[in-house]
């Protein structure tokens, strides 16, 4: 009896065994990706720190037969793989996100928008990598997207100014961080807010106003309610007037021409806490008609009168609503 042919069979069968179970794995893996196709994209790859990151994940059925996007054991059908573009993961802070379940149609596409920054660290400047995995049911397996790279930086201070919560507000009695930032990317420059909260420092809005031209300053104060206003020349001869409440939520978002003989628009703040705009002449594209009809008796378009709040025409939009 040869006990060594005997026994070195044994491995080799061992090992065959592993070949074809992996080959197996693999193969119903492809045959998942194949039936269902993930596709993760983010808003930019870009953020000034604290800026929302959304990632907008889009489930395509191909399985031929409607399915069921659900998780095991009715836990989250959807996940993410955070890391530096090191490789160093970066751990979910607190809940991550729960997708219910939902049934997807054979040949439907399904589509989900996740704001990254509320369930993972992503505040420090640096680069990262993220990819989305969806659970197939079908083969008990997750399957992921490909992996998407995005930068994150800081801002430059420009204007910064504490304030406390007025009484019969919530949190009245605490104390914000308004913060003004200037951010520069290979085509434009961009005015960002920041509101933060000042005794936990923890960051509650950061987002851009809009476009910045910086042949003139911003201009930045507070109001009788301590909300701040922010006025800039957003395009030429164009500026835009917006007021932010201390929790980071934009409350008026107006537009104002440069118009001749009326000066160019600027912040005034009035003895009872009233901040005003004076000069120039509010825009708003639907009154552009009838502005045009009355323009050949109100030469130089501006009366270089103080406009207040209360007196914004009725339909203009508002944002941040």
């Amino acid at each position: 009896m040869n006990l060594f042919s005997q026994n070195s069979s044994r491995p080799l069968a061992v090992l065959a065994a592993a070949i074809a179970a992996v080959a197996a794995f693999g193969c119903l893996l492809t045959q998942a990706s194949a039936q269902l196709m993930v596709d993760m994209k983010l808003n930019k790859n870009l953020y000034v720190a604290y800026e929302p990151i959304t990632a907008e994940i889009t489930v395509s059925n191909r399985a031929g037969r409607d399915i069921v996007l659900g998780g095991p054991a009715g836990s989250s059908w959807l996940n993410f793989d955070v890391a530096t573009d090191q490789g160093e993961p970066i751990l979910p802070v607190g809940a991550t996100p729960i997708a219910g379940s939902t049934v997807l149609g054979a040949g439907k596409s399904h589509t989900i928008s996740v704001s990254l920054g509320k369930y993972y660290a992503l505040g420090q400047p640096r680069n990262y990598r993220v990819k989305a995995s969806v659970y197939f049911a079908g083969t008990g397996q997750y399957i992921g997207s490909r992996p998407s790279l995005f930068g994150v930086t800081d801002a430059r201070l420009i204007w910064q100014q504490v304030i406390g919560i007025p009484r019969g507000q919530p949190e009245a009695g605490s104390y914000r961080h308004y913060s003004l930032l200037i951010f520069r990317d290979t085509e434009r420059t961009l005015l960002y807010v920041r509101v933060r909260d000042q005794k936990s420092k923890r960051v509650l809005a950061t987002y851009s106003l809009g476009r910045l031209i910086e042949v003139r300053d911003p201009q930045a104060t507070i109001d009788g309610d301590n909300r701040l206003h922010v006025l800039f020349l957003g395009a030429p001869r164009t500026y835009t007037h917006k007021v932010i409440n201390y929790g980071g939520e934009t409350l008026l978002s107006d537009v104002y021409k440069d118009e001749p003989g009326a000066g160019s628009p600027q912040l005034m703040v009035g003895s009872s806490g009233k901040v005003q705009v004076a000069g120039g002449s509010i825009h708003d594209p639907a009154l552009a008609a009838e502005a045009l009809a009355h323009s050949a008796s109100q030469e130089g378009g501006g009366t270089g009168t103080i406009r207040k709040l209360s007196d914004r025409p009725e339909g203009l939009p508002f944002t941040g609503e």
